[in-house]
């Protein structure tokens, strides 16, 4: 009997350790849960917090497209409405192209008038000195009618000369004007074929509308109907001072995407929406 109860006794301190045991196994369990379950909770709020800015970030994004596709579909009527006015203005500037022209063959006729008249001037003057010479030899006493047919003969001589000096300014002033007018007309009809503005050597002030130094590339609000095309290369300056060079790779109608050139200035000066200027070259 005795025996008995020493088992009974060591079962139940058995027992008793083991419930011990498995309650200490339970309670760090629930600790754990309750760790990893915190843990799950922080990750959810983490993710609902960058879901909601994604959204707005999203909802930023269209209205800025939105205004960018405003703006491109403004720039395109405006671009129409340049064209339109210098085909209109086109006729116009033909006329006085011809009446110019017309102007300049009267100016000739008129010159041709006044060369055969001079002819004829110095003609009359050569007979008239050879009549003097006669006179003079003839009669002594007919020096001083001589004399004063000299001077007549001397002051038609400057005559002629400025009238031909006259002749030869308004020739050259009619050239300088046909040459003018020429220049005036071949861009007239350049612009109403390719209104484009931007032309190697010249200088434009414009904004940086997206930059990526990680990719080396920049957006521009300049495109086809500013006369921006593949493969043009520009100098890149910031406030007066050259930080680097660009190559267009992508155009639009009214922007472009353009690769930063490595190696070349300061292009980490760059920031995006920064007021820049671009050069051709």
């Amino acid at each position: 009997m005795e025996k008995v109860s020493k088992i009974i006794n060591l079962l139940t301190i058995v027992i008793g350790l083991a419930v011990a045991v498995l309650a200490y196994l339970l309670i760090t369990a629930v600790d754990q849960l309750r760790k990893d379950t915190s843990a799950k909770q922080s990750e959810l709020d983490a993710a609902i917090t960058t879901l909601a800015k994604t959204e707005e970030k999203s909802a930023a994004d269209k209205a800025a497209l939105s205004a960018t596709k405003s703006g491109l579909a403004d720039d395109l009527s405006d671009h129409r409405r340049e064209v339109t006015r210098l085909k209109d203005e086109l006729p116009v500037s033909e006329a006085k192209l011809e009446g110019l022209k017309k102007q300049q063959e009267e100016a000739r006729a008129e010159a041709e008038k006044k060369k055969g008249e001079v002819t004829g001037l110095q003609t009359e003057i050569a007979g008239v000195q050879e009549a003097a010479g006669g006179l003079q030899a003839a009669n002594p006493t007919a020096l001083a009618a001589v004399e004063q047919m000299r001077n007549e003969i001397r002051e038609q001589n400057d005559l002629a000369v400025e009238i031909q000096s006259e002749l030869r300014d308004y020739k050259q002033e009619t050239a300088h004007l046909k040459v003018h007018f020429a220049s005036i007309l071949k861009e007239l009809q350049q612009d109403a074929r390719d209104p484009s503005w931007i032309t190697i050597g010249k200088s434009v002030n414009t904004r940086i509308e997206r930059l990526s130094m990680e990719t080396g590339m920049l957006v521009l609000p300049l495109g086809i109907t500013h006369g921006m095309r593949e493969d043009m290369k520009f100098i890149v300056s910031k406030k007066g001072k050259r930080v680097g060079q660009l190559v267009i790779k992508e155009t639009g109608l009214a922007h472009s995407v353009a690769n930063i050139v490595p190696l070349i200035g300061n292009p980490t000066k760059l920031r995006e929406r920064d007021d820049i200027e671009i050069t051709g070259f």
